[in-house]
């Protein structure tokens, strides 16, 4: 997913450079140039978001930055170029009560059976859309079942206890679950979405920031809940995992009455 992001930055640059009928070097492709090719880049996507833009931009940076460092150029005007970052939007995850209307809606569709059942296995586990086919193991351990791994995206391990909503999904498909592409994967998540009343934009990213989400409310330290999602730095699962959620608080108040 990262070097198709890249490939695409890579076509947008080359398509200005087409336009402009000019190939820029690190020295031509200045401050002055990086606002033309916001203008150009809006005006072709025609948005008003200038967001897309900047990351195309930060990117060019990154490779004169990378470029400077191997010795292949010397300077470069972009390295003082900072752009807007983008607004962090609150997390999309599901309640307890969304999960239960989730849980208890029946399908006679082979294909919303198995991805309704992959969508909550991700709730129940955490595991990303790549990791849910990856080398995993499930382990005995004194309190119980765990899930252990390392992650596809950054093979950073993670360490979850399973939940047996998890276990009985695994075994109903003798632990070897239905494959699907992402496209089609999320495609079908926002039927679901629909047939059950889920006023939500389900993708497969959500059942991982719900599996965050509800921990957190449950009480796990954020630290724990970081750790079972393979993540290096509490920051982002804070940032982009933990959804607005009076749940925890509303537990510490009955703990403390």
């Amino acid at each position: 997913g990262t070097l198709r992001n890249h490939q695409i930055k890579l076509e947008n640059l080359k398509q200005y450079q087409n336009d402009k009928n000019q190939v820029f070097k690190a020295n031509s492709f200045n401050l002055m140039e990086a606002e033309k090719f916001k203008k150009w880049f809006m005006w072709r996507a025609k948005t008003d978001n200038v967001d897309s833009a900047n990351r195309n931009i930060l990117f060019f940076k990154q490779a004169m930055q990378h470029a400077c460092k191997m010795g292949v150029i010397k300077t470069y005007e972009l390295v003082i170029y900072k752009g807007e970052k983008d607004k962090v939007k609150p997390p999309v995850f599901l309640t307890v009560q969304d999960l239960t209307i989730l849980e208890q809606q029946s399908f006679q569709n082979i294909m919303l059976i198995q991805i309704k059942d992959l969508f909550l296995f991700q709730c129940y586990t955490g595991l990303s859309f790549g990791d849910i086919w990856s080398k995993w193991k499930v382990k005995e351990v004194e309190s119980g079942k765990v899930l252990t791994g390392e992650r596809a995206k950054n093979n950073q391990s993670f360490f979850i206890p399973m939940d047996q909503r998890a276990v009985d999904i695994l075994e109903r498909y003798n632990f070897n679950l239905p494959r699907y592409c992402n496209e089609v994967y999320n495609r079908i998540l926002k039927e679901i979405a629909a047939l059950c009343g889920i006023n939500k934009r389900l993708t497969s990213h959500v059942g991982r920031k719900t599996f965050a989400t509800l921990k957190d409310s449950e009480g796990w330290s954020r630290e724990t809940v970081a750790s079972m999602l393979g993540h290096r730095s509490v920051k982002t699962t804070e940032i982009h995992y933990l959804g607005q959620s009076t749940t925890r608080i509303e537990n510490e108040m009955k703990k403390r009455s």
